[in-house]
C-alpha cells in the first residue's frame, strides 16, 4: 500500500530545523535535510497512523517546502542557495546560539565589529551557507537602535560595521559594555574632560574611524560635535557632566558675572535659567544636542557650579525680594508686590559703599534737606532702568549714608 506522507507533519519538522538553524534551512544539505526527516519520523501523527508514511524523501520535502513557503508570507525563498528563511521575529520558538556568537565577537572585540569579523564567527559556528551569512546579520539588524533590533548596522567608507542592539542585551545574561562605556572610559583618561579625539575612538574601538563613521556615531546619539574643534563630547551623562564642569570656570562664569555687571549685580531670579543657557549654547555649541530629559539636569548642575564659582570669588548670589508700593486693591487697601531677585550681595555693598563717599563730599547743610530734595538727582539709574532696582538701591544708599555720616560725625 502506498502511504502519503503527514502534511502538517512535515511542515513541523521544517520549521523546528529552520529554527534551530536561526531561521535557515536547506534542502540540499545532507545534514539539515537528515534533520527534517528524523523530526517528522518522531512526530505522534506520524508513529500512530497506519496510513502515514514515516520516511519522506528530499523531493518530498522540496514539494511541501515550496507549498509552505507560498502560502506563508513569513517564510522567504533565497534565490542565491535556493535555501529559505523563516522570519524570526515570527517564529519566537528558535535557536539562541546565535546570539552567544553575538556576544563573544562583540566582547572579544569591542561593541563595534566589522562585518567580515563578525561574518567569520558565524560563518564558524552555524550551518549557514556562506552566501547568506550578510542576509542573516541584516535580518538581525532590521530597524535601527530601536527594541525590535538585536544588531545595528553603520556603513563607512566603503566598511559595513555592525553595533550590539538592544535586545542582545535582553535575550543574553552575560554583560555586555555598551558603546558609551567604552567611549567613556578612553575619555576619563583624556586631559580635556569627558571628550574624545578621532585617535581615541580607533584606539578604544580597535576600527579606523573614518569622517563616515564619526558622522554616524554623532547621528545615532553616541557623540556630540564641539563646533570649531577636532574633539567629540562623549554623550554620557558622566562626560557631559565633566565637560560643562570644565568651561565654567573660565567661559561660563565670567559671561554671568559680566551680565551681572551689566545690570548692577541684580537681576530678576527667571532670567538667570536664561542667562546660563545662554551662556552655555556660546562657550560649548552643544546645548541643542543633549538628550531632552538629560539637558534640564545639566543645565541645573552648570547652574550650580556657576554659583559656586562666583561664592568662591567674591561672596556669591543670594536671592532677595524687593518690593514696591502698588495701587489701591480692591479692598480699598494699599498693598506692596514683590518679585524674587538674584544679587551679588558683596558687589552691590561695595558698589553702595563708593556711591555713598562720592555723595558725602557733595553734602551742604542738613543731610535730611539733601536726600529728601537732591538725592535722587544726584544717583543715576541702576539695574539697567529696572524702577525695582533703582529703587532698591536708592534705599540702600539712602540707609548707609546716614550710617556713613554718623560714624565721620
Amino acid at each position: 500500500m502506498i502511504r502519503s506522507i503527514h502534511s502538517q507533519s512535515l511542515r513541523d519538522a521544517l520549521t523546528e530545523v529552520a529554527m534551530n538553524n536561526n531561521g535557515l534551512v536547506y534542502i540540499e544539505n545532507r545534514e539539515l535535510r537528515k534533520q527534517i526527516q528524523e523530526k517528522y519520523q518522531e512526530k505522534n501523527e506520524v508513529q500512530d497512523s497506519f496510513f502515514v508514511s514515516s520516511n519522506v524523501s528530499a523531493d518530498q520535502i522540496r514539494s511541501e517546502l515550496e507549498d509552505y513557503a507560498t502560502g506563508d508570507d513569513r517564510i522567504e525563498k533565497l534565490e542565491g542557495t535556493k535555501g529559505y528563511y523563516f522570519d524570526l521575529s515570527d517564529f519566537p520558538n528558535w535557536d539562541k546560539s546565535l546570539l552567544d556568537i553575538f556576544m563573544e565577537t562583540f566582547e572579544h572585540n569591542t561593541p563595534i565589529v566589522r562585518k567580515k569579523e563578525i561574518a567569520s564567527k558565524v560563518r564558524e559556528g552555524t550551518n549557514i551557507a556562506d552566501e547568506d551569512v550578510e542576509f542573516l546579520l541584516d535580518k538581525f539588524a532590521d530597524g535601527s537602535r530601536d527594541e525590535s533590533t538585536h544588531l545595528e548596522k553603520l556603513h563607512a567608507q566603503g566598511t559595513k560595521f555592525y553595533l550590539p542592539g538592544s535586545r542582545l542585551y535582553e535575550n543574553t545574561s552575560r554583560p555586555l559594555a555598551d558603546l558609551e562605556d567604552v567611549l567613556s572610559t578612553a575619555a576619563s583618561k583624556k586631559r580635556d574632560p569627558g571628550t574624545v579625539t578621532r585617535q581615541d575612538i580607533e584606539q578604544a574601538l580597535k576600527v579606523e574611524a573614518p569622517d563616515e563613521l564619526i558622522h554616524e556615531l554623532t547621528r545615532r546619539g553616541y557623540l556630540i560635535s564641539l563646533p570649531g574643534k577636532n574633539k567629540w563630547l562623549v554623550n554620557e551623562e558622566g562626560c557631559i557632566n565633566s565637560y560643562t564642569e570644565s568651561v565654567v570656570a573660565d567661559e561660563i562664569a565670567p559671561t554671568v558675572e559680566e551680565q551681572l555687571t551689566q545690570h548692577d549685580f541684580i537681576f530678576p531670579a527667571n532670567e538667570y535659567n536664561s542667562i546660563v543657557r545662554d551662556a552655555l549654547k556660546e562657550a560649548t555649541g552643544i546645548l541643542d544636542d543633549l538628550d531632552e530629559n538629560n539637558r534640564e539636569d545639566v543645565l541645573e548642575s552648570i547652574q550650580q557650579s556657576v554659583e559656586n564659582e562666583l561664592i568662591e570669588a567674591d561672596g556669591g548670589l543670594t536671592e532677595a525680594n524687593i518690593y514696591q508700593e502698588t495701587d489701591v486693591d480692591m479692598t480699598g487697601e494699599e498693598g506692596e508686590t514683590d518679585r524674587s531677585y538674584l544679587a551679588w550681595e558683596e558687589k552691590i555693598s561695595q558698589l553702595v559703599d563708593e556711591k555713598v563717599k562720592q555723595l558725602d563730599r557733595k553734602i551742604e547743610g542738613d543731610l535730611r534737606h539733601f536726600v529728601e530734595n537732591k538725592l535722587e538727582g544726584e544717583i543715576r539709574t541702576f539695574g539697567n532702568n529696572d524702577p525695582m532696582v533703582n529703587s532698591y538701591y536708592i534705599q540702600n544708599i539712602k540707609e548707609e549714608l546716614k550710617e556713613y555720616r554718623k560714624g565721620n560725625y
